[in-house]
């Protein structure tokens, strides 16, 4: 709930920025703002099976904030909200480790989840006709990710029950995007883009709707 309450706070700042630079014309704002939801989906190397269940996408606040610094290139900053991937088992799984025995209990879930990941680099539009444009962008995208298992295991007779982080990652890694962006009122436009990038390894992909307002 939290992450659309950010949503939507977000989007009634960037309408009062364009309230308050409506007497400006669009043509020649310098700065820019976006805010909207992204779909995001992680590729973690394994899809679901009767063992176990793979929860590999997640939505998340979107929020861009731009500066153009020729005719169609503008430098970018922006974040994307915290998500959430998980692994659960929906039945016991047993098998040896060491020569022992390890059954690991029906519902024992492991979660990768990264908080608020930034995006820094620059983007080029495409003006295709007076309200539509195709844009293209690229950069760093910097991210953290704490992963965590909850549940029960039983290894050589004896139980254990856990639900700790086990692990915390951080780092950064390239980022490109395509997108189309459409003028809606003066000042105002919808986008609709893609970004590709990874997190610790994994391939990521991010399917994002947001608004534009200029000021």
């Amino acid at each position: 709930m939290k992450k659309y309450q950010k949503l939507c706070f977000t989007l009634l700042l960037i309408t009062s920025l364009n309230v308050y630079a409506g007497s400006q014309k669009s043509n020649d704002s310098k700065f820019y703002a976006s805010a909207g939801l992204a779909n995001v989906e992680v590729d973690l190397g394994i899809g679901s099976t009767s063992l176990y269940t793979v929860d590999n996408k997640d939505s998340a606040p979107i929020v861009m904030l731009g500066y153009k610094i020729g005719d169609n290139l503008s430098l970018e900053g922006g974040m994307i909200g915290s998500i959430e991937n998980s692994i659960t088992t929906t039945s016991s799984i047993t098998g040896t480790y060491l020569g022992k025995t390890l059954t690991i209990g029906s519902g024992l879930k492991i979660t990768a989840k990264s908080s608020e990941s930034w995006l820094f680099g620059g983007a080029y539009k495409i003006p295709m006709t007076d309200k539509l444009s195709l844009n293209t962008r690229a950069g760093l995208l910097f991210w953290d990710v704490d992963y965590k298992v909850s549940g029960t295991a039983t290894y050589d007779g004896v139980s254990y029950a856990a639900n700790a982080t086990i692990l915390t990652k951080d780092g950064s890694d390239t980022y490109f995007g395509i997108g189309g962006e459409y003028e809606i009122s003066d000042g105002i436009s919808a986008e609709f883009s893609y970004l590709d990038s990874e997190v610790n390894g994994d391939d990521v992909d991010s399917y994002n709707i947001a608004l534009v307002t200029k000021f």
